[in-house]
């Protein structure tokens, strides 16, 4: 699984000119699904999501606390083009990607785990497989990338 985890002020989900999908301060996460992705990819991106830390402390440091620690929201958007490969050629080939129907439940149980690890109603989700716009504006900007495959 990739995940791009940003930092931001807002960020908001439009399907078909309705919003169908916002958060104030706190993480959009953009899902990429790779084909052979299990459970424990989706453990393994909770606990990076929820505990990765890009907020500073009472005093000020840098990069001591997590989403859970300051109470922020999270936003979920699936996006299969972070599985694009353009290594030959310049069309992308999307053959690392899960196909759709069971990409779509690997995105559904990470969304509820994130919900039943943190708090249901601190977590939003844009439409699975959809064509949208999504919306953000950055905080820092602080961009993260994080894939299960890497070492």
């Amino acid at each position: 699984m990739r995940l791009v985890i940003q930092k931001v002020k807002r960020s908001s989900v439009i399907l078909d000119d309705e919003e169908i999908a916002s958060i104030g301060r706190g993480l959009i996460v953009l899902i990429g699904i790779d084909k052979d992705d299990t459970e424990a990819d989706i453990e393994k991106c909770v606990t990076k999501i929820l505990k990765t830390r890009v907020w500073e402390n009472s005093e000020g440091a840098l990069w001591e606390k997590d989403v859970m620690d300051v109470e922020c929201e999270v936003l979920c958007v699936s996006q299969f083009t972070l599985l694009a490969s353009v290594n030959r050629g310049t069309k992308p080939n999307f053959r690392a990607a899960m196909p759709p129907s069971d990409a779509q439940n690997i995105f559904a149980s990470m969304v509820n785990k994130l919900k039943q690890a943190y708090k249901a109603d601190k977590i939003a989700q844009g439409k699975f497989g959809s064509t949208c716009e999504v919306m953000l504006v950055n905080d820092g900007p602080t961009t993260i990338l994080y894939d299960t495959r890497s070492k």
